[in-house]
C-alpha cells in the first residue's frame, strides 16, 4: 500500500536464498522465526558479500535488553518493538531507503524530524552505543547533541547548553538532523543517562514545562 516491493520469506533458509539474489534494499525481520533464530540469520547474512552492508531492521515482540544489544552489535539500524504505529514505521523505512539510494548511509544518518523524531533517534543511538554529533537545523534555530558510546554527554541549542539545550530540542517537530560519526566529544557536561533524559523530557512536554 505504501509503494514498496515486498518479498516475504517464511523461514531463514528461504530468506537467505532470496537475499542471495542481491536484489534486496532493506530487510525487516523478527527475532523468533519458528524453528530458527532471526539474529542467527542476521549473523549469517553479515558473512556474505551481499549482506555485509544491507540495512536491517528488527521488528519483534521481544523486549529483552540483551537481545537488542546483540542485534545492534550485528549492525541493525533499528530495533522496533511490536506493535508499532504503522505510519511512523513506514516513515522510518522510507527514510532509510532514501539514505541508501543517495549513498549517505556510509557517512552517517540524516533525515527529517517529521519522519523520525528526536526521541526515536536518541534511542537508536543509545541502543547502538554510537558516538558522534547529532546536528539539528530547525526554523527555531540550530544545535548539536554529542554522543559517546550511546550516552548523551553534551547538548547545544542557540544560547542554551547542557540538559536545558537537550530539553529545548526535544520539543522540535520540524527540521533536519544529521549524524557526524567522526566527531569525538572531548568533555562530558551531561551525566544523566539517555533514558533518564528522555523520561524527564517527556514529563516536561506532558506538563508544558519550558
Amino acid at each position: 500500500e505504501q509503494g514498496f516491493v515486498v518479498k516475504t520469506a517464511r523461514s531463514a533458509e528461504l530468506a537467505l536464498k532470496e537475499l542471495g539474489k542481491g536484489e534486496t534494499d532493506l530487510v525487516v525481520a523478527e527475532v523468533d522465526l519458528g524453528s530458527s533464530d532471526g539474529l542467527a540469520l542476521l549473523a549469517e547474512a553479515r558473512k556474505q558479500p551481499w549482506g555485509k552492508d544491507i540495512p536491517w531492521v528488527i521488528y519483534t515482540l521481544r523486549q529483552e535488553r540483551a537481545v537488542a544489544q546483540r542485534a545492534f552489535e550485528l549492525g541493525v539500524i533499528d530495533f522496533v518493538n511490536k506493535p508499532a504505529n504503522a505510519d511512523v514505521f513506514v516513515a522510518k523505512l522510507k527514510a532509510l531507503l532514501a539514505q541508501r539510494a543517495s549513498g549517505r548511509a556510509s557517512r552517517g544518518v540524516s533525515g527529517s524530524l517529521r519522519e523520525m523524531g528526536l526521541p526515536d533517534m536518541v534511542q537508536v543511538l543509545f541502543h547502538g552505543r554510537k558516538s558522534g554529533s547529532l546536528r539539528i537545523r530547525a526554523p527555531e534555530g540550530s544545535g548539536e547533541i554529542h554522543f559517546l558510546d550511546g550516552n548523551v554527554v553534551n547538548a547545544l541549542w542557540n544560547e542554551l547548553r547542557g540538559e536545558d539545550a537537550f530539553y529545548a530540542m526535544l520539543k522540535l517537530r520540524d527540521g533536519e538532523f544529521g549524524l557526524d560519526p567522526a566527531f569525538k566529544p572531548t568533555s562530558r557536561v551531561i551525566n544523566t543517562s539517555s533514558e533518564g533524559l528522555l523520561l524527564e523530557g517527556m514529563r516536561r512536554l506532558d506538563e508544558g514545562i519550558s
